[in-house]
């Protein structure tokens, strides 16, 4: 069995056990949900990392953002588009729809993230993963060290818990949830530097 046919099939049931801590976590009765919240986004940050392959100059930087454009924009825009307009419709038919709840309705679209919920609500993932992907190959283009890389991700995730306990006292307007880039970076860098570390370790000594 090859490697890549190896690391499918981890990656498949690691997957496969987030999801499905996804699905128990949105039944409000359970008592393990506190607990749950805790890992269970985090751990497909950590995969993606884990599988992520860094462009190594800026030429392949294009190629690399259209790749991820095409993987994750795209899907999320056109699912968007078509809840917003099967909602519309159903608002026109039940006569509901009127200016003000339109141009209020398109703002909280536009920022996407927090401000959207309800059907939308699962597809916040989408535009982190994509700005993290894009964050990070940035990182990684920008400084060659990987202890600055680590020290700048650091002090991101340290930026991100300070914008955090500010947001609850100041309504701080982040659109596509941004900010969580901040924090998503540093379990995604985990992912990427612990496959790094464990192909160190399974190579063989002689």
């Amino acid at each position: 069995m090859s490697n890549s046919s190896t690391y499918q099939k981890w990656a498949d049931v690691v997957k496969g056990i987030g999801i499905l801590t996804v699905v128990i976590g949105h039944f409000d009765e359970m008592p393990i949900n506190h607990y749950i919240y805790w890992f269970h986004m985090p751990l497909f940050f950590i995969i993606s990392g884990y599988f992520f392959k860094p462009v190594e100059n800026w030429e392949q930087f294009p190629t690399l953002l259209k790749k991820y454009t095409l993987r994750l924009l795209v899907p999320y825009f056109s699912f968007l588009i078509s809840i917003t307009a099967i909602r519309y419709a159903f608002h026109i038919l039940q006569k509901r729809m009127t200016l003000q709840w339109l141009s209020e309705d398109i703002v909280r679209l536009l920022l996407g993230g927090r401000f959207i919920g309800g059907f939308y609500a699962p597809i916040w993932f989408v535009t982190t993963l994509f700005f993290t992907y894009i964050a990070f190959n940035l990182i990684v283009l920008l400084l060659k060290s990987d202890a600055n890389r680590l020290l700048l991700i650091g002090i991101l995730y340290i930026v991100a818990h300070i914008e955090s306990w500010l947001n609850q006292s100041h309504n701080i307007i982040v659109p596509l949830n941004l900010d969580v880039t901040l924090i998503s970076l540093s379990y995604f860098a985990f992912g990427y530097y612990a496959k790094r570390i464990l192909s160190k370790i399974s190579k063989p000594v002689f």
